[in-house]
Parts: C-alpha cells; sequence; structure tokens
C-alpha cells in the first residue's frame, strides 16, 4: 500500500512534457503505473530514461516514451534498499547499481523513494553491493578485507552456477562494514577492479519515505 502512495505521489508532480530519469525495482513500477494514469487521464506526454531494461520495458507499456542517456533529464526518482534522514542511500539489490549511479549523476534532481520499513538510522553493518570485474575478484576480497571488511559474499545467481551476472557482464560481491562513511566510499570506489558500489551518499535531493498515513518528505 506505502509503495502505491509513494507512486501517485510521483505521478502527480509529472508534468507535460518533461524528460524524468527512472530506476529500477517495485517501488518505481508503482510510479511508472501512476504516471501511465496520469498520460491516460489528462492526455500528457511523458519521456523516460532508465536505469534497467526491465523498467524501459514497464515504462514502454505505460506510454512512456524511452530515450537514451545523454539528453537533457528534468528530474527523477528511484527506490532503495535502505535510507536514512540524512538522505544517505544503499541501492543494488537488483544488480543494476552501476546505470543507477549513473543516471543519478544525470540529474539535477535525485528523488529517492521508499517505504518506512527501508528507514534505518545508519547504514553501518548493512550489506553493500560492490560490481567486480570477474578477473579481479580475489585482489578486490583482499582490498575489501584491508579496508575492515566484516564480511563478503559473491552474490549467487538462481538458476545457474556461480555468481549473478550484472549486464555489464560483472560479479557482485555483498561487502559488509561495521562503519559506513564517505572516507570507505571513496576508498572502495579506488580498488583496482572494482566498477562502482551502491553507496549513494550524497546523490539524493530528496528521500521520501511512505507510510500507512502519507509520505514523509526529508530534503538537503
Amino acid at each position: 500500500m506505502t509503495k502505491e502512495i509513494l507512486g501517485l505521489e510521483i505521478g502527480a508532480k509529472v508534468k507535460d512534457g518533461e524528460v524524468l530519469g527512472v530506476g529500477t525495482g517495485s517501488t518505481v513500477d508503482a510510479a511508472i503505473i501512476a504516471i501511465g494514469e496520469r498520460i491516460k487521464k489528462d492526455k500528457i506526454k511523458v519521456f523516460g530514461v532508465t536505469s534497467s531494461r526491465e523498467s524501459s520495458l514497464r515504462c514502454r507499456e505505460v506510454g512512456i516514451t524511452v530515450l537514451e542517456l545523454g539528453v537533457s533529464i528534468d528530474w527523477g526518482f528511484d527506490g532503495a534498499d535502505f535510507v536514512t534522514q540524512k538522505l544517505e542511500c544503499l541501492k543494488g539489490k537488483g544488480a543494476a547499481l552501476l546505470r543507477e549511479k549513473i543516471l543519478a549523476h544525470s540529474l539535477n534532481k535525485f528523488i529517492v523513494i521508499a517505504d518506512d520499513s527501508k528507514l534505518v538510522s545508519t547504514l553501518d553493518n548493512h550489506p553493500i553491493p560492490v560490481e567486480v570485474l570477474p578477473p579481479a575478484e580475489l585482489l578486490v576480497k583482499a582490498a575489501l578485507k584491508e579496508l575492515g571488511a566484516a564480511e563478503i559474499k559473491l552474490r549467487e545467481g538462481t538458476g545457474k552456477f556461480g555468481g549473478v551476472v550484472t549486464e555489464f557482464g560483472n560479479i557482485i560481491l555483498d561487502v559488509k562494514f561495521p562503519k559506513v562513511s564517505e572516507v570507505l566510499s571513496k576508498e572502495i570506489k579506488c580498488i583496482t577492479g572494482v566498477v562502482d558500489h551502491g553507496l549513494f551518499l550524497n546523490e539524493a535531493s530528496e528521500v521520501w519515505i511512505g507510510t500507512k498515513s502519507g509520505v514523509r518528505k526529508f530534503t538537503r
């Protein structure tokens, strides 16, 4: 229910002719459906730049015209696995974190939407997805341990033997650290073989939390 509330809030914000950045996930799907209802009801034209093939398909299904990265984007939205009131976000459960981060950095205004079960006091000790070039797996694991990683797990695929393979052909390591910080975020990114990771500490302009009674909004 809270996802539908968030979706309706996003749908109500959309204006005719806007180009939106559209993320990935079940909460985003609720927003796409709400935008589709606006398109049908108000006869508006909406364009979208998405972070995944799945979101592109869903956008096309409801009448959102899908564009490629490189165009000017008015604003965008995406879900998160965990968020704090300080607008720190952890993303990547769906293994689309690289395109999600590229999209987030292409936006002037980035709204993160999540239900209240995702709101936490800190990102400490939550698994951080780290996208890694396959030949560098052992090298990266050793470097993560040097940074103080308490737990490192290769994300296993389903219906196949071995790890999850991202759309860019990389693997995902889920890594827990006892303390998360901006310094740690930069240190992980600097490890040779790391493509990117799921810490979004400064990207969000606003965080919208869906509750049974409405939407709580946190801004910078």
